[in-house]
């Protein structure tokens, strides 16, 4: 089994809005929206998106531009909003994985998010979804 942390969130692009379950990617520098979800919050990144950049990943290269998007952490006892930059692509990202065609997932990566948060990842002796604990603590919080 894999431990991937993950955050239930809420997108907002104009007014529409979504919820979803973010991967939270230590690895991946910039927050990344996947076409089809870009689609049902109505960007288009080609009309709505700045600049104009190619970002690569595991065997495969994208045209993208950042969209400013309003994220929402899904926490029941202190929600947390924020403006956040992502990268959107120009056209569809699908990949083949498993004999099937996947969609990449909803990123947060490091800029700007990881400033703004102490994030802690202990996947213990044995990792396994069971014991493995991450935590999100904001910034402005730590003594």
């Amino acid at each position: 089994m894999v431990f991937r942390p993950t955050l239930e969130v809420r997108l907002v692009f104009d007014k529409a809005a979504l919820r979803a379950r973010a991967l939270v990617d230590s690895g991946a520098d910039f927050c990344y929206l996947p076409h089809g979800l870009a689609l049902a919050l109505g960007v288009d990144a080609a009309r709505h998106g700045t600049g104009d950049e190619q970002v690569g990943g595991i065997g495969s290269v994208l045209r993208v531009r950042v969209v400013e998007l309003e994220l929402t952490i899904v926490d029941p006892t202190e929600p947390r909003s924020m403006l956040l930059p992502f990268l959107v692509p120009l056209e569809p990202d699908m990949r083949q994985a498993a004999g099937r065609r996947v969609s990449p997932p909803l990123v947060i990566g490091r800029h700007p998010f990881f400033s703004r948060f102490k994030i802690e990842f202990d996947l213990g002796e044995n990792p396994s979804e069971e014991r493995s604990v991450w935590a999100l603590e904001e910034v402005s919080r730590r003594e």
